[in-house]
């Protein structure tokens, strides 16, 4: 892992702070030098972008280490292949969810339920269609990740062909009755 991890969460922690402290000010009327309240671009949440971003990778490097299991390690590597085409894809399942009246469930369930849910949906639905789309010759643009051939169905495995007569004497004996015959009588003796 990087050597600088601490460094650089302390800073991402302190670029928070610091956007937050000049969105206090801008919304307070204080001053505006570096950017309005409002502004989703201002100058001081850029730091605090680039700290995000970086702990993100961080947490990605952390969780794919050799120590981890095989199952963390899978969920990482599907959250990784699937994200970009989650982003791409969210904000058709959210209008998808608006439109079938979605947020008229918030008058029966909690908003933060129905907002876990939302994600949940949108997240789970994502995957599922990239996974479908990493399947076409569009993969790359439609899902930023090269084409993932189908998986074909495994056969069964065969089993010999050769049957030997104590093997059929076995099925047979069982199949005309002698062994279960022989089973119901020991179990009447014990009766």
């Amino acid at each position: 892992m990087c050597g600088h991890a601490r460094l650089i969460v302390a800073l991402a922690a302190a670029a928070a702070l610091a956007a937050e402290g000049v969105y206090f000010l801008a919304a307070n009327g204080v001053t505006t030098v570096l950017g309005s309240g409002n502004d989703p671009f201002q100058p001081s949440v850029i730091p605090f972008n680039i700290g995000a971003v970086t702990c993100g990778y961080l947490a990605g490097v952390a969780l794919v280490k050799p120590q981890r299991s095989r199952r963390v390690r899978a969920a990482v590597r599907s959250g990784s292949d699937n994200a970009y085409g989650i982003y791409l894809s969210h904000m058709l399942f959210i209008t998808t969810l608006t439109r079938a009246g979605w947020g008229q469930l918030s008058a029966v369930i909690p908003w933060p339920v129905l907002c876990l849910a939302t994600v949940a949906i949108v997240i789970a639905c994502g995957a599922a269609l990239t996974g479908v789309l990493a399947r076409t010759p569009l993969a790359v643009p439609l899902t930023g990740r090269t084409r993932v051939p189908w998986r074909r169905p495994r056969p069964l495995p065969l089993q010999s062909a050769a049957v030997t007569a104590s093997d059929h004497d076995a099925v047979t004996g069982a199949v005309t009755g002698d062994a279960v015959t022989g089973e119901i009588q020991s179990s009447r003796r014990a009766a």
